[in-house]
């Protein structure tokens, strides 16, 4: 349910109307092309819904995330549901914006416990499903994380997420038809010096679960997932 890598983009997630983004498409849509929209599922986004996941990383480590959409609530004034994701006994919040029309989920803020960091996103960090092959999704947005100290550092972060279409794939939780992204970020840290990160995720069609991520090469799979108790 989210992706993150500082935390945001480094763990590889992602609003309509949040803020400045664009998507290069062409405007003709054919009806036989591939869309992305299968891998949207609405029932991740439902308060109560809880989703467990284990993935396996190539060194043979295991992660296992608890996820837990807690309430409606509103972040910085905005409309946003609070998702609680525990990992190594420790627990973040999340805060999102879901377009159920528009199947895109959209990241205000998060907490990064155990770093001790509080981000927001302006605007947020928007995930689209709603796109057909070959599309790109591009955001530039501020990000402004506050630690512990009462610190406060400005990154800005230039963000392309491409569609590039299904992809039958095999983990050791099973076979899945996914929707493959590949999510390219560019970053300026305070100093002004540039990073560099690319993920590629495989969300599992219907489910709209990751099922195996490439973060910078570094691959990772799914082992299992229950979303409400019930297995995929």
């Amino acid at each position: 349910m989210k992706v993150t890598v500082i935390p945001f983009f480094m763990l590889a997630v992602s609003i309509g109307g949040c803020g400045s983004s664009n998507s290069e498409s062409g405007d003709v849509k054919n009806t036989d092309i591939e869309n992305a929209s299968i891998c949207f599922n609405e029932d991740l986004y439902e308060v109560g819904a809880t989703l467990t996941t284990s993935m396996v990383a190539q060194d043979g480590s295991i992660e296992t995330r608890l996820t837990k959409v807690i309430e409606e609530t509103t972040y910085q004034s905005q409309p946003a549901l609070l998702a609680q994701t525990t990992e190594n006994n420790v627990t973040d919040n999340a805060y999102l914006f879901i377009d159920e029309g528009n199947k895109e989920q959209i990241m205000l803020g998060e907490t990064d416990n155990a770093n001790e960091n509080e981000l927001s996103y302006t605007p947020g960090t928007s995930m689209r499903f709603d796109v057909d092959k070959g599309d790109i999704h591009r955001q530039t947005i501020t990000m402004i994380v506050n630690n512990s100290s009462g610190v406060e550092q400005e990154f800005v972060i230039n963000i392309s997420s491409e569609f590039q279409g299904f992809e039958n794939i095999t983990v050791p939780a099973g076979s899945f038809k996914t929707c493959k992204f590949e999510q390219n970020y560019s970053m300026t840290l305070p100093d002004g010096s540039p990073a560099d990160s690319k993920a590629i995720i495989w969300y599992a069609a219907n489910y709209g679960v990751e099922v195996q991520v490439s973060n910078d090469g570094t691959m990772s799979k799914l082992i299992e997932a229950e979303l409400n108790g019930v297995k995929m």
